[in-house]
């Protein structure tokens, strides 16, 4: 009852397991607490479609999205109505942003231009390396701090914990 149209990504929260961040092609993202069978939307965010949601897994408050709009937004779930963070992406007419997602506390990384990038939420800047390819994946891991990034059957990398 609360799409009418496809969800793309869903993500339980890592600490509370009642709480379903969903969004899609709506570009409206639905905070569903299954314990009590509720709602509430973060809307007039996107401009287009969402493709990733992710929890900050060192702020249980935070949640990243990105969209086809070229952004990357970080909300505090309690004050839905704001913004947090915002971050944009230039593309070429090929690459599309590839999901972001937080790395620490206070960093998200995403990949675009054949670059990753590194945004800083303490000073609200952001850094590009270079790698030469578009990844097309992006995956950390929360206990050993690694960052795997990839693209396609030939192209894998394994980041050291300190970037």
């Amino acid at each position: 009852d609360i799409f009418n149209n496809v969800v793309k990504t869903c993500q339980y929260h890592p600490n509370k397991n009642y709480l379903i961040a969903a969004s899609g092609n709506e570009a409206i993202i639905a905070l569903i607490d299954h314990r009590h069978q509720s709602h509430q939307l973060i809307e007039n965010s996107h401009t287009q479609a969402i493709n990733t949601l992710q929890w900050n897994y060192h702020n249980e408050y935070q949640l990243l999205s990105s969209s086809f709009d070229n952004q990357i937004l970080v909300y505090d779930i309690r004050h839905t109505n704001q913004i947090l963070h915002s971050y944009y992406h230039v593309k070429n007419k090929k690459q599309s942003l590839t999901s972001p997602l937080f790395i620490h506390h206070d960093t998200i990384l995403s990949a675009s231009n054949k670059s990753l990038y590194q945004h800083h939420l303490n000073n609200e800047t952001s850094t590009a390396n270079y790698i030469g390819f578009d990844a097309s994946c992006l995956y950390y891991h929360q206990n050993y701090h690694k960052v795997i990034v990839a693209h396609g059957p030939k192209k894998l990398w394994l980041l050291p914990s300190n970037y």
